[in-house]
């Protein structure tokens, strides 16, 4: 939960960088800084100035002179006038996209093989693009997402709480090498890393996710930086297993 900054109610934020509990929390905490109050002020024409001081118009966006003659407006251009039907009437609001029957589906299922492998090699060139071009925008992305530990990272975390084993959870974005994220890192200094992985999405036997074999990427740009990086499978998660992969590096 988080408090508004506007009104000081509490609300809970879709997203971390939210500050207001409403957009009309929102608005009034903008009309309140002057420099948007003078940007937006010179864009209105003199004219409108003139006759909203004057009092003949009701803002000093439109010319409109008051409430009723605003209504009319309204009215005149969604057909109601001379008993014209809205055009959304009737209609039932649906929270269905209008791709919602892909959901589910592959690259594959939806564009065939060959044209499934040129936009996943595409899209894969954008974002190496746009990553390397500037090295704080995966982090941004991060800062927008709410990470929180997976249930095989809990598990790690309460060996390590139980065996006072020095490594601190880092997965949430706090901490990257060379462009990653590990997700738990050596506390006395040493370059040590920690990945855990699912079966499901990292397995290098399941062909069909794309990110099945993605570790041994992760491996090399750990090694190259300098990072000995060693990889928990989540069925590998006991006392006996951490300690002898553990013991060669501790």
């Amino acid at each position: 939960m988080k408090a508004c900054e506007q009104c000081g109610k509490p609300f809970k934020p879709i997203r971390k960088t939210h500050k207001f509990c409403s957009y009309s929390c929102s608005n009034k905490n903008r009309w309140n800084n002057p420099e948007y109050k003078e940007r937006v002020s010179k864009s209105i024409s003199k004219t409108k100035k003139d006759l909203f001081s004057k009092g003949e118009l009701i803002s000093p966006y439109f010319y409109i002179k008051n409430k009723e003659e605003w209504k009319r407006n309204v009215a005149e251009n969604n057909g109601l006038k001379n008993g014209g039907t809205p055009w959304n009437k009737g209609k039932r609001y649906s929270r269905k996209s209008p791709n919602h029957h892909l959901r589910g589906k592959t690259y594959e299922e939806v564009y065939g093989q060959d044209k499934a492998k040129k936009l996943k090699e595409d899209h894969s060139k954008t974002m190496s693009k746009i990553a390397s071009s500037d090295p704080n925008w995966i982090k941004h992305v991060f800062d927008n997402v709410e990470r929180r530990p997976t249930t095989p990272e809990q598990e790690f975390i309460k060996i390590c709480e139980k065996h006072c084993l020095p490594f601190k959870y880092v997965g949430d974005g706090s901490f990257w090498i060379n462009g990653f994220n590990p997700d738990f890192i050596e506390n006395n200094g040493e370059k040590i890393c920690i990945e855990i992985f699912g079966r499901y999405w990292h397995d290098p036997n399941n062909k069909n996710i794309p990110t099945s074999s993605y570790y041994k990427n992760r491996q090399k740009i750990f090694d190259k930086a300098g990072w000995k990086c060693l990889i928990f499978w989540e069925d590998e998660l006991d006392d006996e297993n951490i300690f002898k992969k553990l013991g060669v590096l501790l």
